[in-house]
């Protein structure tokens, strides 16, 4: 073999070693750029004396797309929304907030929706009233979100029970015995 021969082979296989290492580069910064966007679904709850709320908020850095909400209780009833599964308030309350569907909807990284908000002054009997009647019939729903990112991937469904609303009945039940 002459000098000329090796040194050309040589040539190659660092060309071919170099072309390797970009695109495994290029794949590993497609992947990094996926992940940087990737929304990540949570549903903060509250619970205050004059405020009592259920939020769907996107955690993560990149659009989350609500492919679909889904509000069930124990009965088997499923609904798009929260509001048509809550209890009828008294005469002069009134929901502060809530969402209609919001299927198709976007959420911007950071950002979050009032699913459902009740807000009242805590001097008012009717007010703690509803209040309570909205505790008891969230304390058995459950939310499910399936979402995905920017680019069309599917997420893992995210699931939750609202069961933390019960935590005032449990305690009036257990001083009850």
């Amino acid at each position: 073999m002459s000098e000329q021969t090796i040194v050309a082979s040589f040539a190659l296989l660092v060309s071919v070693l170099a072309l390797g290492l970009t695109i495994w580069t290029a794949f590993l910064q497609r992947k990094h750029m996926r992940l940087s966007v990737r929304p990540i679904a949570a549903i903060p709850l509250a619970d205050f004396e004059n405020r009592i709320g259920v939020f769907l908020q996107n955690k993560g850095l990149g659009p989350m797309r609500i492919v679909s909400l889904r509000v069930s209780n124990p009965d088997g009833e499923t609904c798009d929304q929260i509001k048509p599964l809550m209890p009828k308030l008294n005469n002069g309350i009134f929901w502060s907030n809530f969402h209609d569907t919001i299927d198709g909807g976007v959420i911007e990284a950071g950002k979050n929706v009032e699913l459902l908000l009740l807000q009242g002054n805590m001097q008012d009997e009717g007010y703690k009233a509803s209040r309570d009647r909205v505790r008891q019939k969230l304390s058995v729903l459950k939310i499910e979100v399936v979402y995905e990112d920017l680019y069309g991937k599917k997420m893992e469904p995210y699931n939750k029970k609202l069961s933390f609303f019960g935590r005032h009945f449990k305690k009036i039940d257990a001083q009850n015995m």
